[in-house]
């Protein structure tokens, strides 16, 4: 996945200097790889970036911390307890809130992101 992410920037960037717009970007990359490979708001941002003189397409190194949670905590705990909110899974793992939320997207548990409990 993150490949084709690297790939299609350096495609963005291709068209880009050919002096293709974000539009026509997104139809030609669709055209060879399919509906669901780039998304027009995405290809905007990077010809803003482009536009502003930002040429870099590789992922640049993020700080902070890596999570110390795993889903396998995540998980034990909503089994316990179906009704567990997000606040109290980041307060017995020692996590903000918002980490509890990407490990429970990823999860597939929308509705505990969107409600802040879980229903399913």
């Amino acid at each position: 996945m993150e490949d084709n992410c690297v790939r299609f920037r350096h495609l963005m960037l291709l068209f880009y200097r050919k002096g293709k717009n974000a539009i026509q970007t997104v139809r030609k990359i669709r055209e060879v790889y399919g509906d669901d490979a780039v998304g027009e708001h995405r290809v905007r941002q990077w010809f803003a970036k482009f536009r502003q003189g930002d040429f870099t397409v590789e992922d640049r190194q993020r700080s902070g911390r890596l999570s110390s949670v795993g889903n396998d905590q995540i998980k034990m705990l909503i089994e316990t307890n179906r009704h567990i909110t997000t606040r109290e899974l980041g307060e017995r793992l020692g996590v903000p809130k918002s980490t509890i939320h990407k490990h429970l997207m990823g999860l597939g548990f929308l509705n505990a992101v969107m409600f802040g409990y879980l229903t399913n």
